[in-house]
């Protein structure tokens, strides 16, 4: 029993590179420990091992799966892994166990001789803080279960945890009319299915404004814009954006707040245009007092064709007109008056 002890822990003696250091534990079913000298009790250290699987990024709090693969100088029959990480936490997959903060193997792997041998299945749940992850790993071969020497080669691997998106601007400027435009950026985008611009009059109650299709994977800044309308029902409105990830998860931007002092009256918006005869004509105003407005539909030859004396009030106002079964197909203008101010002029196209 001996004597097979210490031929197995010939053969699968490995190494994990901390920084710190940790005791040596030997097992005739896997090991961990050993300093960054390396598994000099288990031969030659030659050959190149790679992990394999995973990004150079991940998200928080994610489960991933990921290989180890070791290529000695010479092909080995029998193969046994060792490994760390700095964060996260590590879940032994078929062939392994856990022990401790370490995940090697439970018995060896292989049985065919093979130039190069990938170790498939190894887990790591990633923290739920951003920040890099570093692995520190190690694996060993043997010709046989009876050799007390093999190769054996080490190697780390670091990914960063990062949030799906990286908003790295957010702002809101005036375009005019009362009209704003909403801007964002992002720097990094991880699956990303999209974004939703919510808007509040209080700062905490927030409703869908509109949503906007994302890139879905970038590693390169990306501009999103869109525009909304701001009326009087309050003196502030605030604006976040949701960002939305394909399997439903989701996150914050920062909060902006815009002034909606409306100053004097405009036009918003004349649908449906064109128009066809017999329908209502929409037309949505702003204004900044509650007051009257005249809205005059006249024709290419400036020849008045309906009218309509309407009370306005202070903020948004959706009136309707009723193009006349009288009317012809062409081109006429929506002239909207109120009080002094200078006269609102829309083209519209009626049809039959």
């Amino acid at each position: 029993m001996k004597k097979t002890t210490k031929t197995i822990l010939g053969l699968l003696s490995l190494i994990i590179v901390l920084t710190s250091g940790i005791k040596s534990v030997n097992s005739n079913n896997g090991i961990t420990g050993k300093t960054t000298a390396g598994c000099t009790c288990h031969g030659t250290q030659s050959g190149t091992v790679e992990l394999t699987g995973l990004a150079s990024t991940v998200l928080p709090n994610t489960l991933y799966t990921f290989n180890l693969v070791y290529t000695p100088t010479t092909a080995q029959k029998y193969y046994g892994l060792d490994i760390k990480a700095s964060t996260g936490t590590l879940a032994a997959g078929t062939g392994m166990k856990k022990s401790g903060t370490e995940v090697t193997h439970s018995a060896p792997f292989g049985g065919t001789t093979v130039a190069s041998y990938t170790i498939t299945g190894i887990k790591w749940t990633s923290p739920a803080t951003v920040g890099a992850a570093t692995f520190s790993f190690a694996c060993v071969g043997g010709s046989s279960t009876t050799t007390t020497s093999g190769p054996w080669q080490k190697g780390t691997f670091s990914t960063t945890v990062v949030l799906p998106v990286e908003f790295v601007g957010f702002n809101i400027a005036s375009i005019g009319n009362n009209k704003i435009n909403i801007t964002w950026k992002t720097a990094t985008e991880i699956n990303t299915d999209h974004f939703e611009v919510e808007k509040s009059v209080d700062g905490r109650n927030f409703s869908l404004l509109t949503k906007v299709n994302a890139s879905g994977n970038s590693q390169i800044v990306k501009t999103y814009s869109v525009s909304d309308l701001l009326d009087n029902t309050s003196d502030l409105f605030y604006y976040r954006i949701k960002s939305v990830d394909k399997d439903g998860a989701a996150q914050y931007s920062n909060v902006q707040t815009v002034s909606a002092k409306t100053k004097g009256t405009y036009v918003n918006h004349v649908y449906p245009n064109p128009a066809k005869i017999g329908q209502d004509l929409n037309v949505e105003v702003v204004t900044d007092k509650d007051q009257f407005a005249n809205f005059i539909l006249i024709n290419e030859q400036g020849k008045i064709v309906s009218s309509k004396e309407k009370s306005i009030t202070q903020g948004f106002n959706r009136v309707g007109m009723r193009l006349s079964n009288f009317l012809t197909a062409g081109n006429y203008y929506m002239v909207v008056k109120v009080g002094n101010e200078p006269t609102k002029q829309i083209n519209v196209s009626i049809v039959e």
